[in-house]
C-alpha cells in the first residue's frame, strides 16, 4: 500500500489505496475516567490530534444524557463546534451514536453546517440491523458521513455478514467496520473477515478496524490490514496510549509510527506524546487499562471484558477460578455483559461442599488442653502488639492467624477464607 496513493489526502477524495487513522482518545478512551476530561483538554486534545495530522478525530459521544462542558458527552453536534480547531483544520471531525446506550436519535440532529461535525459512527447490536439501516439513511439526509460499525463482527456468520454488506451497499455509507469488540481476533480471522468483505462490497466504501487489545493483538492486526493490498481506503482506529475499557486499544503513538516508517511518513507523533505528556499520563496514575492475564481469559473464551473485571474486583480467585467461571457462562450470553448471571455463577463457585470433618479432628487435637488465641490483621493487632507477644509467652496458646502470617506471633495454624 506503498507508493503515490498512500497518502492522506483520500479523506478529502483525491486518491485511493490511503491507509487512514481514525483517533477515538475522547470516546472509547472516556469509559476509563467516565468522559470527565476537562473542556479545556478536550479541546486541547482535539487540537493536537489535528495538528499530528490525524485523518479523523472523534469527539465523543452523542447522547441523550450529557453531563455539562467537561465531559465529551454531547446531546447536540452544535455544542462540539467551538470546540474544534479554528484554523488549519485537516482532520475530519466526527462523534459517535451507539445504538443501546442513550442514544439520541436521527430526528434530534440539526442539518450539517460547514465547519462543524462531519461525520457519525453508528453503532449497533445484530437485532438493531434494520433500524440501525434506517438511522444510518436519515443521517446521511442531514449532511452527516456514517460510518457503519456492528457490535462484534468476529461472530456473524458468512452468510450473515454477506446479507449485511448487501445491506450497506444500497446504503453506500462513508466507512464499514470489522469491530473486534472482545479482542478476541487473531490475525488469520482479522485477514480473512476483511477479504471477505473486501471482495462484496461496492468500491467507494471505506473498510476500518476498530481493534481491542485482550490478546496484545490491536497492534499486530492493525499492521496485518495496512499491508493487504487492496484498492480501497482503509481505516484504523485507535487512542493515544491505547486508553480504553478493559484491555484498551491500539496506541495512536504506535500506529502512526509504524505508518511513517513502512508507508508514508505524514503524522507528527511526537503532537501524540504531547497529549500523553499533559493529560493521559496521570490518569494512568489514578485509573488502570491495558492488558491483563484476566482480559486475555475474557477474550480467549469470546466474553465480554467486564465478566473480567467484575470478577476481578471481588479479589478472592485465582486466574484458573476466573477461567472455571468464565467457561461456564452460556454461549448466549458471553458477548453481552450480564451481572445478573456473574454474581450467581461467582455465588455458585464459592459455595462448593466440602467433608472439612477430617480437618476439624486434627484441629481439635492439635488445640485440645490449650489457651487458643485467634489472631485478624486490623489496627488493634498494630496498637496492642505488646500486650499480645506477652499474652503469647505467658500462656503458650494455640496462635491461628486469620488470613496473614507473621512469624514474630509464633503462628501455629493459618485460617485462610480467600483462595486467591
Amino acid at each position: 500500500m506503498s507508493g503515490e496513493c498512500s497518502g492522506k489526502s483520500s479523506v478529502r477524495g483525491k486518491c485511493n489505496m490511503a491507509v487512514q487513522v481514525l483517533d477515538c482518545t475522547l470516546r472509547d478512551g472516556g469509559y476509563v475516567n467516565n468522559w470527565e476530561f476537562g473542556k479545556q483538554a478536550i479541546g486541547s486534545i482535539l487540537e493536537k490530534l489535528n495538528g499530528a495530522g490525524i485523518d479523523i478525530v472523534e469527539c465523543g459521544f452523542l447522547t441523550s444524557a450529557p453531563r455539562g462542558e467537561d465531559c465529551s458527552l454531547f446531546s447536540d453536534p452544535r455544542q462540539i463546534e467551538p470546540l474544534l480547531p479554528q484554523r488549519g483544520r485537516q482532520a475530519m471531525f466526527v462523534a459517535m451514536i451507539a445504538m443501546g446506550e442513550g442514544e439520541i436519535s436521527p430526528d434530534q440532529l440539526p442539518l450539517r453546517q460547514e465547519g462543524g461535525l462531519e461525520g457519525i459512527r453508528l453503532t449497533f447490536h445484530r437485532e438493531d440491523t434494520e433500524r440501525a439501516i434506517c438511522w444510518a439513511r436519515e443521517i446521511q439526509q442531514r449532511g452527516y458521513r456514517v460510518f457503519l460499525q456492528p457490535v462484534g463482527t468476529a461472530f456473524y456468520r458468512d452468510l450473515d455478514l454477506l446479507r449485511l454488506v448487501e445491506r450497506v451497499n444500497s446504503l453506500s455509507p462513508f466507512a464499514f467496520y470489522i469491530v473486534d469488540t472482545l479482542g478476541s481476533m487473531y490475525r488469520n480471522q482479522v485477514s480473512r473477515q476483511f477479504h471477505l468483505i473486501d471482495e462484496n462490497m461496492a468500491p467507494g466504501i471505506r473498510l476500518g478496524f476498530h481493534g481491542h487489545n485482550n490478546l496484545q493483538l490491536a497492534f499486530s492486526n492493525a499492521q496485518t490490514i495496512a499491508s493487504i493490498q487492496t484498492k480501497r481506503d482503509v481505516i484504523l482506529d485507535s487512542s493515544v496510549y491505547g486508553m480504553g475499557r478493559g484491555a484498551g486499544n491500539l496506541p495512536t503513538e504506535l500506529i502512526t509510527r509504524y505508518i511513517n516508517r513502512n508507508i508514508q511518513s505524514r503524522y507528527q507523533v511526537a503532537l501524540v506524546m504531547d497529549i500523553y505528556d499533559e493529560y493521559i499520563a496521570f490518569l494512568r496514575r489514578e485509573y488502570e487499562w491495558g492488558y491483563t492475564m484476566a482480559y486475555h481469559i475474557a477474550a480467549v473464551h469470546a466474553c465480554h471484558p467486564n465478566y473480567a473485571a467484575y470478577l476481578l474486583n471481588k479479589q478472592t480467585l485465582t486466574m484458573t477460578d476466573i477461567e472455571s467461571i468464565l467457561r461456564s457462562i452460556p454461549q448466549q450470553h458471553r458477548v453481552e455483559f450480564d451481572r445478573e448471571l456473574v454474581r450467581q455463577l461467582y455465588r455458585r463457585y464459592q459455595s462448593k461442599q466440602i467433608d472439612d470433618s477430617k480437618a476439624v479432628e486434627e484441629l481439635s487435637d492439635l488445640i485440645r488442653g490449650r489457651h487458643l488465641l485467634v489472631l485478624a490483621p486490623g489496627q488493634s493487632l498494630r496498637t496492642r502488639e505488646t500486650q499480645v507477644l506477652e499474652f503469647i509467652r505467658r500462656r503458650s496458646p494455640f496462635v491461628i492467624a486469620v488470613n496473614f502470617a507473621d512469624p514474630k506471633f509464633q503462628v501455629e495454624a493459618c485460617f485462610v477464607s480467600n483462595h486467591k
